[in-house]
């Protein structure tokens, strides 16, 4: 078969690829933690038959058309490189998941620009965008009414709908409104009904998801597109666009409706950074309450500050392994091994930790995972399909219809890039799969208006070994890769589908079930680390820490730049009394995370239990120094007191540090107990230099005679006398878990062996 536009039917292909487009973006399915888990399933699913059904017609006929057969060469080679670059991720089985991301950009290009029977024409692929906008539009809006049935306990910020962030609404709407505003003009009937009905929904609903900076990227990469249209056919054809154009202010127009009708600020733990102090779990309200454990979701980046720390991260780790890259999943899985502590974004964040799941930067994401060839490849693909778009418009004869299509595959695909500088568009199969299909489609038309010459030259690929590009185009290797698309979809799904209900399980407290279905997920598919994480961090709360112990050693070999997996093993190794080891990995956490305030309490209990008490008081004044949040430095002043006055014995320091710990007790009973303490410090301080410089000692310097209350110093040597400590280094014994009980904790206490309590507000980046 031949790309001859005058056939009439279209092949399963080509409808299994126009199916994606129409039924990903706007699928959600709550029982995953992530939205984009289900989208990532079904479109490796009907992209991965679509290359099977492409693949064993290709063996039965040997042969297919490829219009811009160059262009296609570079697009297959970067999935082909993708996938290559597995064979040197840190975790190959996570960087196959990766790369399929890769291998759909490239299935979807390819598939459109060689179909089999007739291609599809800009009519059929507009209706399955506005199909996909009116489905995520509708949604979005029902959110916006409180309809709570898609986000029954994972809800984000704002009415998002069947996506996890309203900027991953943006980047899809940012590929699919320029199209639909196109299509309104160009299609007739109950086609073009269908695209008013798109225009409506999907505009009203881009506006409550829209932020002012992905209002202005998009506007400005429009019109860039509508100037660079109007210029290139020298402005003497512009009329023909002013309809289109009248659409898209409307359009716009009902954005701006929807920007000032549905609150931004709306607090939401959903899409925050991993939380490293855990608080009380309430999903009453369908809030998460800082659940203190990994969720599979990508945050959010809400200031320029963020993407700034996030491009320096990408910059250092580009000059790791700028040839090749870290391979696919190499962000997620390197990306914490630069702490950057003194940049602004993180040097004052201590109660979540920026490991951030993605670098929010399709650039940053192609630097670092595939490197200098990756960057080539990509590069090389985009500019081409640019280029013979140019030389296309820059042809006076272009018919008025095909000249509507261009301009609205051009605006999309320049606004789709642009969000996808900030946003992460290519890791988004909702955004990503419209994306690349507006990218073919672009191809295709501007191809057969350059007379399909140079770049836009047709090929023909053969499946029998006669030409050179068969082993790219040939049927068996397209069969292969799509039965593997499939097979991955379907066993790292069922791992989605299981950690997500354990993550469920987690927030209602059942702690034994979430950790026998972590255990299921991670057999499904051994690739996740956090994973693991979550089912030692369960252990711990049921008080069986100590048996985690092998398991963090298998995520710490997996994931050995995160500092929550290094903290969870020192408080393992506290446990067993092991202050060596717990030494070695607390210091660690510190290292990749320096304002992880419980790993430095962390670092100070494995000095206290190898009774080296000057290095631990040092470690808890750099504490105080750093000056974090009051939650997660209560009680750290009383404990150095009592530093001072046992083991380092120097009553002025204790003093200095009894008065910081008065100001921030609350309770009546404490504070006064610590002011008589303080009082009587005071006296005695008093009476040694009247007895040194021998004056009588006045009766009110006296001491008072102390109550047998029990409360000694312990084997510490330096603890104080206090009725209730609220921040003491006690010894690991204290808190050792009862063979079948809870770890016991001190009542209201900021304790060191386990994280605060305390709501820390509203993270969102």
């Amino acid at each position: 078969m031949t790309n001859d536009d005058t056939q009439s039917r279209l092949s399963l292909t080509s409808w299994l690829i126009l199916a994606a487009v129409a039924a990903v973006p706007p699928i959600f399915a709550t029982a995953f933690s992530s939205f984009e888990h289900i989208k990532w399933i079904v479109g490796s699913i009907v992209v991965g038959l679509a290359l099977v059904s492409w693949g064993v017609w290709i063996l039965r006929a040997n042969t297919v058309s490829v219009v811009g057969g160059k262009i296609a060469i570079a697009a297959a080679a970067l999935g082909a490189y993708a996938l290559v670059a597995v064979s040197w991720s840190a975790t190959p089985l996570l960087g196959l998941v990766h790369a399929s991301y890769w291998v759909v950009i490239a299935a979807v290009y390819l598939l459109l620009v060689a179909p089999l029977g007739r291609p599809p024409r800009f009519g059929e692929f507009s209706i399955a965008i506005s199909m996909a906008t009116i489905g995520s539009g509708f949604m979005g809006i029902l959110d916006a009414l409180g309809a709570g049935f898609h986000t029954v306990v994972w809800d984000p910020a704002g009415a998002i709908g069947p996506f996890d962030a309203a900027e991953f609404a943006a980047a899809f709407y940012a590929v699919a409104l320029p199209i639909v505003a196109a299509s309104v003009f160009r299609l007739d009937g109950w086609r073009r009904i269908l695209s008013i009905v798109a225009a409506v929904i999907g505009g009203a609903h881009f506006g409550m998801v829209a932020t002012p900076i992905t209002f202005t990227l998009i506007g400005i990469a429009v019109g860039v597109g509508t100037l660079g249209v109007m210029a290139l056919q020298k402005f003497q054809r512009a009329p023909i666009l002013f309809p289109t154009l009248g659409v898209a202010i409307g359009i716009s127009a009902l954005a701006a409706v929807g920007y000032f009708a549905v609150p931004k600020d709306m607090v939401s733990d959903a899409n925050r950074l991993p939380i490293v102090a855990k608080t009380t779990n309430d999903v009453s309200s369908g809030q998460i309450r800082n659940p203190g454990f990994a969720i599979n979701r990508v945050e959010r980046v809400k200031s320029m500050l963020g993407h700034k720390y996030l491009a320096g991260v990408a910059s250092d780790l580009f000059r790791d392994n700028p040839l090749i890259g870290h391979g696919p999943a190499g962000w997620k899985l390197n990306q914490t091994r630069h702490p950057r502590g003194d940049d602004p974004f993180v040097a004052q964040m201590f109660a979540h930790y920026p490991m951030f799941k993605s670098p929010h930067s399709v650039i940053a994401l192609v630097a670092v995972e595939l490197g200098i060839i990756g960057m080539l490849l990509f590069l090389f693909w985009l500019g081409a399909i640019l280029g013979i778009t140019f030389k296309a418009l820059s042809n006076r004869e272009e018919p008025s219809n095909w000249l509507v299509e261009h301009w609205g595959l051009t605006c999309a695909v320049f606004a789709g890039l642009s969000i996808a500088a900030f946003t992460p568009a290519f890791e988004l199969f909702g955004a990503v799969i419209p994306l690349a299909g507006a990218l073919a489609m672009l191809s295709r038309e501007s191809a057969l208006l350059n007379g399909l010459t140079g770049l836009s030259a047709d090929s023909t690929m053969n499946a029998d070994g006669r030409s050179a590009g068969s082993m790219i185009f040939g049927g068996f290797v397209p069969v292969a890769v799509g039965l593997g698309l499939v097979v991955l979809a379907a066993v790292y799904g069922t791992s989605l589908m299981k950690s997500g209900y354990a993550d469920h399980q987690m927030l209602r407290g059942a702690l034994p079930d979430a950790v026998k279905t972590y255990e299921e997920a991670f057999e499904a598919y051994p690739a996740n680390a956090e994973l693991l994480y979550n089912i030692a961090e369960a252990q711990y709360r049921m008080g069986k820490g100590r048996d985690s112990g092998d398991t963090l050693d298998k995520a710490i070999e997996m994931l050995p730049y995160d500092a929550r997996l290094h903290y969870q093993r020192a408080r393992v190794f506290s446990q067993v009394f092991e202050y060596d080891s717990s030494l070695k990995y607390a210091r660690k956490s510190v290292q990749l995370f320096p304002n992880f305030v419980r790993a430095r309490k962390q670092v100070a209990i494995a000095y206290d239990g190898q009774k080296r008490f000057t290095e631990s008081v040092k470690e808890l004044e750099r504490i105080l120094e750093m000056n974090p949040p009051e939650d997660l430095t209560r009680g750290i002043a009383l404990e150095m007191a009592n530093y001072y006055q046992g083991a380092l014995k120097s009553p002025k320091k204790e003093l200095e540090f009894l008065e910081k710990a008065i100001e921030e007790i609350d309770e009546p009973i404490r504070r006064q107990t610590l002011v008589v303490r303080r009082d009587e410090l005071k006296k005695r301080l008093e009476r040694e230099r009247l007895q040194r410089e021998g004056k009588p000692v006045p009766k009110e310097l006296m001491p008072m005679k102390p109550k047998d209350d029990g409360h000694g110093h312990g084997d510490h040597g330096h603890g104080g006398a206090q009725p209730e400590n609220p921040f003491q280094i006690k010894r690991p014994k204290i808190n050792v878990p009862e063979p079948n009980g809870p770890v016991r904790m001190p009542a209201k206490q900021g304790d060191t062996h386990d994280h605060g309590d305390g709501d820390h507000g509203d993270h969102d980046h």
